[in-house]
């Protein structure tokens, strides 16, 4: 088989190409999710699917990904709305963890 001198990207390439998607380009509000971003989500989903110990494992994984995600954005967002944003959702996350921890 010849080459034709282009290659297809590997996945490692591929995801950096989607990762670095960012609206507006230039003072970016709405970025692709980050790992944390994403394994909070996903926990939360699967949370839904599951009951009892599992459940709450589940939730749990959820609740910490977010504070990682929440304190990245707010240590290094690429502007002040991103790091406000982590502020938020640190805060948020930090009151919502609290009030599980008294029931």
């Amino acid at each position: 088989m010849a080459s034709t001198g282009q290659s297809r990207p590997n996945a490692r390439e591929a995801w950096r190409t989607v990762a670095a998607i960012s609206l507006p380009a230039r003072y970016p509000i709405v970025q692709f999710p980050n790992p944390p971003l994403i394994v909070s989500l996903g926990a939360g989903v699967v949370a839904g699917w599951l009951s009892g110990e599992a459940a709450r494992t589940a939730n749990a994984v959820s609740s910490v990904a977010l504070v990682v995600w929440a304190y990245e954005e707010l240590a290094h967002g690429v502007n002040v709305f991103r790091r406000g944003l982590g502020l938020a959702f640190l805060v948020i996350a930090v009151v919502g963890i609290a009030d599980r921890m008294r029931h």
